[in-house]
């Protein structure tokens, strides 16, 4: 199901109809368990009308390959024994499809890196002008010089993943097990192993499409390993574990080990992809941990991605006019290389690299320039990176690496939540101003980065109504950072204190207390007089805590000083509408309402 084009592909290319000036070649590669022998396999039953002769050779190691051609020597009648000498075998068997008349197919199954190594093109390979070979591969590079066509099986799609699992496990096929079915094989990545898995348990232990849904996880999956399933669909060489197992058992430790780092590092990332060029690093701004060379060097990507690891994608950018190219890598991939590395004692030392990584690759905004919309579009990039690693750190307790690497990642984690915040996403901003939090107040020397969340959490209280909140928690944020001005983490003046005095006394005006917000509006002006930017946001929100209390004309006077600072600024490029100012509400008195102030290039 869903591999009806390329059949069609392997037909075209391998018919006996098809004109050739030798023997035709097509190659099937694809990650183990993506459905390369079923693929082969419905082609050979297809075709025993079309093949006088059909071979099958499993090619996973030299000594299965050998053996292969010692039972197609005795099928063949070219020896009576299977226990001729291997070599013997070969030759026989290469001379008789050479001669023969009769049109023959030669499958290839699951060629092994280990039986590229053996030259087994020019030991096992026949010629002739009646043959046709189907190989299949998890690697291109165990391919050598081949000459035919190459096709990559990837996953399927999700109606038809959808489909496939419900006439495994036997479901009746409806509007709602289909929709169930398709959200169980999204989270499987449509990856047809996981799917027969998957189907395998929802028949053998007769189990519900939603039970299934909720109680089991990719990684009950990849410790599964009865297969009760039969039928040529259902046939595989190996379990998903399994399968999965020998992709990794190829990245031998010592002699991979950076390889190894390198794609444990893209494992604990979002696996929709980082671009390529953010892999090289950021120009200028050199590694304060030297293991990330592992993955600096995009050798040591694309080897990853010959051994059917990663995926490498090209995209256009039609805007910018420019290539993007993108290293992904499978859910299920990932779920195993995770489960790996955890149980190897790996995953501490990976997941501290993915987060310098990204640490280095984020852009930072100035604290008196936070509202930076030029740092979006790397930001956009980049922030699913963080919602991956955030879910690695469910359990704070258990957070990799000590005290450094976590209060970098807790600092990192409030970034992408403000990066949310600004864009208005604040149903996203608050699980990653969580995880900081969580991990902030398991270790020391953490204040600063507290204040800078509970900060994050009054502006999202603020644009949330939730006033009593939100006062709480700037009072929060301007009370640790007082801790850690005392402690010597952050020097006076500082642009963070007139924003905590800020944020205050906005909470405080919106809880009507008019008096002691005037005064922290005050506090926030004289703080900021030392600091780089300017407190202009503040400025028509203290106006307006002026006009409540009656005090219109200083309220006026403060607002065309404002205006006039800009003009002197930004002149008539000044966009922004500070020049007309509603100084109070309908809610006044009579003799208070409003008073519209403007101040334009002709003032």
């Amino acid at each position: 199901m869903g591999r009806g084009a390329i059949l069609k592909h392997i037909e075209e290319s391998l018919s006996p109809a098809t004109p050739s000036d030798g023997i035709r070649k097509f190659a099937v590669v694809g990650l183990g368990g993506m459905g390369k022998t079923q693929v082969a396999l419905k082609y050979a039953y297809k075709s025993q009308s079309v093949f006088t002769i059909i071979l099958w050779a499993n090619a996973d190691t030299p000594g299965k390959l050998a053996q292969s051609f010692s039972v197609f020597d005795q099928a063949l009648g070219l020896s009576k024994t299977i226990e001729s000498r291997q070599r013997g075998s070969c030759l026989r068997v290469k001379e008789y499809l050479r001669k023969t008349d009769q049109p023959w197919l030669l499958v290839f199954d699951n060629v092994s890196p280990d039986v590229s190594k053996e030259s087994w093109i020019d030991s096992y390979w026949p010629s002739g002008e009646n043959g046709s070979l189907l190989i299949t591969t998890r690697e291109a590079m165990s391919l050598g010089p081949f000459t035919g066509k190459i096709e990559e099986l990837s996953q399927l799609l999700e109606p038809e993943s959808a489909e496939l699992i419900l006439s495994l496990s036997g479901k009746e096929k409806d509007m709602t097990s289909l929709k169930t079915a398709a959200a169980i094989c999204s989270r499987l990545g449509c990856y047809p192993l996981a799917i027969l898995t998957a189907a395998s348990i929802l028949k053998g232990q007769r189990l519900e499409l939603e039970t299934f849904l909720k109680d089991y996880g990719n990684s009950d999956l990849l410790r599964y390993q009865a297969h009760p399933m039969s039928g040529p669909e259902a046939r595989c060489h190996s379990s998903l574990e399994t399968a999965l197992r020998s992709q990794f058992a190829r990245l031998d430790k010592d002699k991979d080990k950076d390889i190894r780092r390198a794609l444990g590092i893209l494992s604990c990332l979002d696996h929709s992809g980082i671009e390529e060029k953010f892999l090289e690093g950021v120009p200028g701004k050199p590694d304060t941990d030297s293991r990330l060379h592992s993955i600096r060097d995009i050798k040591r990507v694309r080897t990853l991605v010959e051994k059917n690891l990663v995926r490498r994608t090209e995209t256009n950018d039609d805007v910018k006019k420019v290539d993007r190219i993108k290293i992904s890598m499978h859910q299920l991939i990932q779920d195993f290389c995770l489960m790996d590395m955890k149980k190897h004692g790996e995953f501490q030392e990976v997941f501290s690299c993915a987060v310098e990584l990204i640490c280095n690759l984020w852009p930072v905004p100035e604290r008196h320039n936070r509202h930076n919309r030029d740092l979006w579009i790397t930001q956009q990039n980049l922030i699913q990176h963080i919602e991956a690693l955030a879910k690695h750190c469910s359990d704070p307790h258990a957070f990799p690496n000590g005290g450094g690497t976590s209060l970098a990642f807790a600092e990192l984690c409030y970034n992408g939540a403000w990066y949310f915040y600004e864009r208005g996403n604040f149903k996203s901003a608050r699980p990653l101003l969580e995880t900081a939090e969580n991990i902030c107040k398991l270790h020391k020397g953490s204040e600063l980065i507290l204040a800078d969340i509970y900060g994050a959490y009054g502006s999202i209280d603020s644009e949330s109504n939730d006033r009593e909140s939100c006062k709480d928690n700037f009072d929060k944020q301007l009370k640790g950072l007082q801790v850690a001005i005392e402690k010597g983490l952050e020097k006076q003046p500082t642009v963070r204190e007139a924003l905590s005095y800020g944020g205050l006394a906005n909470a405080t005006m919106g809880m009507n207390q008019y008096a002691e917000a005037e005064e922290l509006y005050k506090k926030c002006l004289e703080v900021w007089d030392g600091c780089p930017g300017d407190p202009d946001i503040y400025v028509p929100h203290f106006a307006a805590c002026l006009t409540l209390l009656g005090k219109v004309e200083e309220a006026e006077e403060r607002l065309k000083n404002m205006i006039e600072k800009r003009k002197e600024r930004y002149g008539d490029k000044d966009l922004t509408n500070f020049r007309y100012v509603a100084l109070c509400p309908e809610l006044l008195p009579a003799e208070m309402r409003l008073r519209l102030i403007r101040v334009g290039p002709d003032h």
